[in-house]
């Protein structure tokens, strides 16, 4: 960063492999049916946003059940590898299409810098030591009640 210049550079991740809808947020393949979800913003309730399959009829039980409020979506999809695997792209005028998912760092500074990093590579890493876990504890379960039929 130069003296005179009042932003840190900003490292942006890669161009998301799926489509951005209106707000900036990479709108996913329905993860029952596989078809785009869409982006709507509710008459109903103040303009708030969610996605839904575009199969999703509200009163038709046959049809595709996917709907997610924003907040709830964005928690979805944290822990989705979205990107391309290239590397991020630095400069000072540019800024990740889904920013608020991205987490901010502070740098030597005090600035914030952008890593481009998801927020979520930790919470894959707990995720997979749980299942783990639970893997052990069947396996535990198991052995002790071979032992029990056994005696």
């Amino acid at each position: 960063m130069s003296q005179g210049s009042s932003r840190a550079p900003v490292v942006v991740r890669p161009p998301s492999r799926f489509p951005l809808g209106p707000s900036g947020i990479p709108l996913i393949c329905c993860p029952s049916c596989g078809k785009g979800v869409e982006e709507y913003k509710s008459k109903k309730q103040g303009g708030r946003i969610f996605f839904k399959c575009p199969d999703n009829e509200q009163y038709d039980p046959n049809s595709c059940s996917f709907f997610k409020w924003i907040d709830s979506y964005l928690k979805m999809i944290e822990g989705m590898d979205l990107y391309t695997p290239e590397d991020g792209v630095v400069g000072d005028d540019f800024a990740a299409p889904i920013a608020h998912v991205v987490p901010a760092h502070l740098d030597a500074d005090g600035d914030k810098e952008v890593t481009g990093k998801m927020a979520t590579g930790g919470k894959m890493d707990v995720m997979q030591m749980l299942v783990l876990i639970n893997l052990g504890q069947l396996v535990v379960m198991f052995v002790a009640l071979c032992v029990m039929f056994v005696k």
